[in-house]
């Protein structure tokens, strides 16, 4: 099988080379466009740097020990793939610091594996992922740091490539974070070398599991909360949570909380972010009837089957549901489209969303049917819309 190797960026391919210390550290202090260096053709910033580098890394390609010795990346990706023919399919997936000397380690490091070992790489920037701001880092570096994991994954699916994760260069603070991914998600290899040890580390197929199901109930509080810190109060409206404190509901960990002005706000946490993009191919914006649902809707009459295609057809919508989302019941979300006599109830599934009761208003005031457990409601119906 091709591979897929996603490894994080350090600077010790630049800072191995004495000889460039001086003007690495003269670089450092220099504000430079990322992407120039990312991207640059014939010039770039630190284009001196990168061919003395180059140059040390070239006189070295013969000898697979000073090779390995040359930087973190380096001293995994030889023993992993110098023995393997390449396969035209082979992606190494670099993960570089929001930072100039980060960068050029990542550039660095790509052109020399590709001619190296006739592989494909890419370099990906990741934004907030340094470590001057503790702040920055948990906010954006480790969230974009997990999207550009899953997005790696979702090109590389498992049973088609030989995945594997790397976290040996870069920040150790994201260890914890990659190799829980690498437990939890399916056939990934994590590998790790330290310092200049000849020998990988390898931990796969570790019996880990979350209880992803129980988590399904907190996926549209996450997704509420991912762009945009939400309120306490709105928080606890998303896991229609009352009369306890929010640190008391069972899925807490998947939340941070921020702290500003004294008012308490909320955005995913690290296991939260690593849920979320779990959830994301999951949760596709395809709609299914259940049987009790499907054959409700087919009993009602013209105008009320409208009312509520009307309903089926905006449900993908996920800003939608959440200006719609009237609490839950029984682990169902509750729709209530306004002041209107319909109500649906719906939850999210691996074939995406199911709607499992349609209700109606009656004259006291309630509504004439609930649903109970969701194992007894399954997709029967796609719905292709109007």
């Amino acid at each position: 099988m091709p591979y897929c190797i996603i490894a994080t960026v350090g600077q010790s391919v630049l800072t191995n080379d004495s000889t460039i210390r001086d003007a690495l550290n003269q670089f450092r202090r220099e504000e430079h466009d990322l992407k120039a260096i990312r991207d640059g053709k014939h010039d770039f910033p630190g284009k001196r740097l990168y061919e003395v580098v180059m140059a040390g890394l070239r006189a070295k390609s013969s000898d697979e020990g000073l090779l390995r010795r040359a930087s973190a990346e380096l001293n995994h990706l030889v023993p992993v793939l110098a023995q393997q023919p390449p396969d035209r399919n082979d992606i190494i997936h670099l993960l570089a610091s929001q930072t100039p000397d980060g960068v050029l380690a990542a550039r660095v490091l790509k052109d020399f594996c590709e001619e190296y070992f006739a592989r494909r790489v890419e370099i990906h920037i990741v934004e907030g992922l340094q470590v001057e701001d503790g702040e920055l880092f948990r906010r954006k570096g480790l969230t974009n740091l997990i999207y550009y994991v899953f997005e790696a994954l979702r090109k590389a699916p498992a049973g088609t490539f030989t995945r594997i994760i790397n976290p040996t260069g870069g920040f150790k603070g994201v260890v914890p974070y990659l190799t829980l991914i690498g437990m939890l998600e399916k056939d990934i290899e994590i590998s790790y070398i330290y310092e200049h040890s000849p020998y990988l580390i390898r931990l796969a197929g570790i019996p880990l599991r979350l209880d992803f199901e129980s988590m399904e109930a907190a996926y549209e509080a996450l997704v509420d909360c991912q762009d945009d810190l939400i309120s306490e109060d709105k928080l606890k409206e998303a896991l229609n949570w009352t009369g306890q404190p929010i640190s008391a509901h069972p899925l807490w960990a998947l939340f941070d909380s921020i702290e500003d002005n004294g008012q308490s706000y909320y955005e995913p946490s690290g296991l939260g972010r690593i849920v979320l993009e779990h959830f994301k191919d999951k949760f596709k914006p395809v709609v299914y009837l259940s049987r009790p649902a499907y054959e409700r809707y087919m009993s009602f009459d013209g105008n009320r089957r409208r009312e509520f295609a009307e309903l089926f057809d905006r449900l993908p919508d996920p800003e939608w549901r959440r200006g719609k989302r009237h609490g839950q019941v029984n682990g169902h979300t509750i729709i209530k489209p306004g002041n209107t006599n319909e109500r649906l109830y719906y939850f999210l599934a691996e074939e995406g969303i199911v709607v499992s009761e349609l209700a109606l208003h009656m004259p006291d005031g309630n509504y004439d049917r609930e649903p109970g457990n969701k194992k007894d409601y399954g997709a029967f119906y796609l719905w292709k819309g109007r």
